[in-house]
């Protein structure tokens, strides 16, 4: 797909009658980047600069990059966070704020989803305009208006804004450690998955859904598959392929106005991952990478919903049975410090309110046929583990330290950071959670 043509949007869609739009301007993936992000920020009329990285994202891209604005002629001043446990948190707010003086015109962010989401969240909170230095295709948030943060303890997406331009360097691009183009393919793959919990949505609870915008998505992931082979070797034209998928389903959730083309159940598996690691003081692993494994667990559910014998007077059963307290206790458990936020959650959204349950259970049983179908169309959890494997990405959770126990729970647990209808919430509503749970802990642990 034309990353330029797709950019221009549509002022009415024919497929669902939107209007589609983002204010990324370019995105410029090719050798030499580097040398023309300087005339962009001239193009835009941005002289004075506040340029962040990380210790690591410095040396990869940072200090030559600073060297040519400074050349060009542009005033940059470098913030260089520590990047040992760094976290799009509260602190790294601080820190870039602080930084940030009021004549700075606008933020550059050299990395990838830490520093990106940091500088995204901070310049949107200051009102200055950003461009994205990309050194590695390990994440597809660098065109989305969405910022993934931690705060209170939580893993929450904000609404912030795009980047004015992405560039990205193919000689830096194709240098990234394999493990971070691993989790760009992991990332990439997860949208197998999110795409039909986002058609589910649309047919269970009547969530605004775009056949175009779900084309994005499905072609660029197409081309990513189809350069597989080429990653394994760091062909530039495959690491090009991964990174315009991960652009392309950035500007997808510009278009959709929020993460739903791209995140579905196998983020919320990650998300869930990620704070029970914080919460034990272990380093997570790369969120490509937790994605790629959420990936498996959740067309692994899938495979098995696809022939699931509903009963659904138990179904009833299970949904009535439904006690806040009890609900409130285990997310106590679960979830630690950021149980308020997810109780409360429950608490205005209701997803799992008796009453909403069984309306959805009876559209369920109305359109059963037809869900199966789709859940039965999804590939298998051994194709996505074979392409993850090729790359050397972990395929099963005590790779990356996850526990049996930790799989397990996320599959009960996940769902409650979101309100969102997915797979997970699909075996819920089944009364089937425990058995997918069970299932999940013994194939991908």
């Amino acid at each position: 797909m034309d990353i330029q043509a797709a950019l221009l949007g549509a002022a009415r869609c024919p497929a669902c009658g939107q209007a589609h739009g983002t204010s990324l301007l370019r995105v410029d993936i090719g050798r030499d980047a580097w040398a023309r992000v300087a005339p962009f920020l001239m193009e835009q009329g941005l002289s004075r600069l506040l340029v962040v990285a990380d210790d690591i994202t410095w040396g990869v891209a940072g200090q030559a990059l600073y060297a040519l604005l400074r050349k060009a002629g542009l005033e940059a001043i470098p913030l260089v966070l520590a990047s040992g446990g760094l976290l799009p948190d509260e602190a790294a707010i601080g820190a870039v704020v602080a930084a940030c003086p009021p004549d700075v015109q606008a933020l550059v962010a050299v990395g990838t989803g830490t520093v990106g989401d940091i500088v995204k969240f901070c310049s949107h909170r200051v009102g200055k305009p950003y461009v994205a230095a990309a050194t590695a295709p390990s994440m597809d948030g660098f065109a989305s208006v969405a910022a993934a943060m931690h705060l209170r303890h939580m893993k929450t997406t904000l609404t912030a804004h795009v980047p004015l331009a992405i560039f990205g360097d193919m000689d830096t691009l194709c240098q990234a450690p394999m493990e971070m183009i691993a989790a760009g393919l992991g990332d990439t793959l997860g949208k197998h998955n999110c795409l039909n919990d986002w058609d589910m949505g649309r047919a269970l609870t009547g969530e605004y859904h775009c056949p175009h915008i779900e084309g994005m998505v499905r072609s660029s992931l197409a081309a990513c598959e189809a350069s597989l082979s080429g990653l394994v070797r760091r062909d530039g034209d495959a690491v090009a392929a991964l990174a315009q998928a991960l652009v392309i389903t950035g500007v997808a959730m510009s278009f959709a106005g929020n993460s739903r083309p791209a995140s579905g159940a196998e983020h919320h598996l990650s998300h869930y991952w990620e704070m029970q690691a914080l919460f034990a003081g272990r380093k997570p692993a790369l969120h490509g990478l937790k994605v790629g494994l959420g990936t498996l667990v959740t067309l692994d559910i899938a495979r098995a919903l696809a022939g699931w014998q509903v009963n659904w007077q138990a179904a009833a059963a299970h949904a009535r049975a439904f006690d806040a307290d009890a609900f409130a206790a285990r997310m106590a458990a679960l979830y630690g410090p950021a149980a308020p936020e997810v109780i409360a959650l429950e608490r205005a959204a209701g997803k799992n309110a008796p009453q909403r349950v069984l309306a959805r259970l009876q559209a369920i049983r109305a359109q059963w046929p037809a869900l199966q179908a789709a859940l039965a169309a999804l590939p298998g959890p051994e194709r996505v583990r074979d392409q993850l494997a090729a790359l050397g990405a972990p395929t099963r959770a005590g790779q990356m330290g996850i526990s049996a126990q930790e799989v397990a729970d996320a599959v009960l647990a996940a769902k409650e950071m979101r309100d969102r209808y997915t797979v997970l919430q699909l075996a819920y509503d089944l009364g089937a959670e425990q058995a997918m749970a069970e299932r999940a802990a013994g194939a991908w642990a």
